[in-house]
């Protein structure tokens, strides 16, 4: 255990020098002195690195394959892990380890069978409180990281995170403006409804290249699939954008079977809300300006809120929201 856990640390920390010696936005004299003979399209192909180096230190810290994952995150009433290590790796074993698998209700007796061979006491009710977790996992995730970014927020800024939160189809695109205007980041809406299959945004940054924006929003509990998040590449290169970096922005979040299947696009980044939401707090707190911005959204994978820490100022602010 001593040895995985100083391992996940070096991989953290190859993590973080990879992701800013690689930045997009450093001179060739800013980069240390391995990066400066490397070509603009070989700093992109490493930055590819990023994501499965992320995911192979989250797997060594609890044990675990990919798929099975998200259910370490899903917590009991009294705060505690509701399924143990031992359960998750059996789970995963009978095909009970992803998200959606859990969910279905035509596993049940599958989940219940399961828990029973592991000794649970009580496995319908197991099972039953399972099943709850998991359709309300991304939620509590949500909710978690609202309030403590509504903490940090002035008064008049609190409604716009909010409704960032809260909205959906046109009305989350309305939210997401309001914030980059808040935070003054400039932008083109693309999709004006006179471009069939346009995506959504251009974003612009002084001195960089722009990325592309494509909100994804899903009722209810439901996730952004994979054929979702992807849809923004073919848009662009419809529209002759094939060389600019690509987000799509997926509210309520992202379904967590995804990014992996997602490692091997350079030009593409998913962002769930909370995520994106924590940025925006940082941006309104002048914690971070709209270079780190860019440099921390032109990521390609899963861009999460726990790398942030990279590009912000501010000691003040949580490394792990």
């Amino acid at each position: 255990m001593g040895l995985c856990r100083e391992l996940t640390w070096v991989l953290s920390g190859l993590a973080n020098i990879l992701a800013a010696a690689s930045k997009q936005s450093l001179s060739t004299e800013e980069r240390p002195q391995p990066f400066r003979l490397l070509s603009p399209q070989e700093l992109t192909d490493l930055r590819l690195l990023l994501s499965p180096i992320r995911l192979l230190q989250w797997r060594l810290a609890v044990g675990l394959p990919t798929a099975a994952l998200w259910m370490m995150e899903l917590r009991a009433e009294s705060g505690e892990r509701a399924i143990s290590r031992g359960e998750a790796i059996e789970l995963h074993k009978v095909g009970l380890g992803a998200f959606e698998s859990l969910r279905r209700k035509s596993n049940w007796p599958q989940l219940v069978d399961t828990l029973k061979a592991l000794g649970s006491s009580n496995a319908h009710e197991k099972a039953s409180e399972l099943q709850k977790l998991a359709n309300a996992w991304h939620d509590t995730v949500r909710r978690r990281r609202l309030t403590q970014q509504l903490a940090r927020l002035k008064d008049e800024d609190k409604p716009l995170i909010e409704n960032f939160y809260n909205s959906r189809e046109k009305d989350f695109e309305s939210a997401f403006e309001a914030l980059l205007a808040r935070a003054e980041i400039t932008y083109d809406l693309f999709d004006t409804g006179r471009k069939p299959g346009a995506f959504d945004y251009i974003l612009h940054f002084d001195g960089r290249p722009s990325i592309i924006v494509e909100c994804k929003t899903k009722q209810g509990s439901n996730l952004v699939d994979l054929n979702s998040a992807r849809v923004v590449l073919s848009s662009s290169e419809q529209f002759g954008h094939q060389d600019l970096f690509c987000v799509t922005l997926c509210q309520p979040g992202i379904d967590p079977n995804v990014p992996e299947q997602l490692q091997s696009c350079a030009r593409l980044g998913v962002v769930e809300t909370h995520d994106l939401a924590e940025a925006f707090v940082r941006l309104l707190r002048q914690t971070m300006d709209a270079h780190a911005l860019y440099d921390w959204l032109s990521q390609p994978g899963q861009i999460k809120a726990e790398t942030l820490f990279v590009h912000t100022r501010a000691a003040a602010e949580p490394e792990a929201p």
